[in-house]
């Protein structure tokens, strides 16, 4: 059930489009979707999560690119880090939410987070419900958050 990519860090951060290479051991290596800088980083965040909230530089460091230089590339993009970030952990709790044998403790440790309380607070934040309601309301067949839902503050 887990699996993961290894990407040099110094080839992270660039654009590739699959059957850009000539070499055709390269071609089939790459995957038939675009890779662009908001989907590599939120892969890459969501990857640390789990270790608690991902600092900046070190995303910056695994990016290969500056902290000015990542910030620089959320603004374009409307975003700031900790928007990003926020939204990672959001999307992580509520996949986790969504089996019921996971415990809430767990899913926070998962979303990032070393305190439930504060876990809660940002999820009701976010989702306008604490993740035990939440929860309830999927078990009880009310999807209330789609997974196309993006952050509203």
């Amino acid at each position: 059930p887990i699996g993961y990519l290894a990407i040099p860090r110094d080839r992270i951060h660039e654009t590739t489009i699959q059957g850009e290479s000539n070499n055709p051991v390269e071609s089939a290596l790459l995957p038939n979707h675009v890779f662009d800088f908001e989907n590599t980083l939120r892969e890459l965040l969501a990857s640390y999560l789990s270790d608690g909230y991902p600092s900046s530089t070190k995303i910056a460091q695994l990016m290969n690119i500056s902290e000015r230089t990542l910030a620089r590339r959320l603004s374009k993009l409307g975003l700031t880090y900790g928007e990003l970030v926020d939204e990672a952990r959001f999307t992580v709790a509520k996949t986790l939410l969504k089996q019921p044998d996971a415990k809430i403790s767990d899913v926070a440790i998962q979303a990032g987070f070393h305190d439930q309380s504060n876990f809660a607070r940002m999820f009701r934040r976010i989702a306008g419900l604490s993740p035990r309601e939440f929860r309830k309301a999927i078990l009880k067949g009310n999807n209330m958050l789609s997974d196309s839902d993006k952050l509203s503050d």
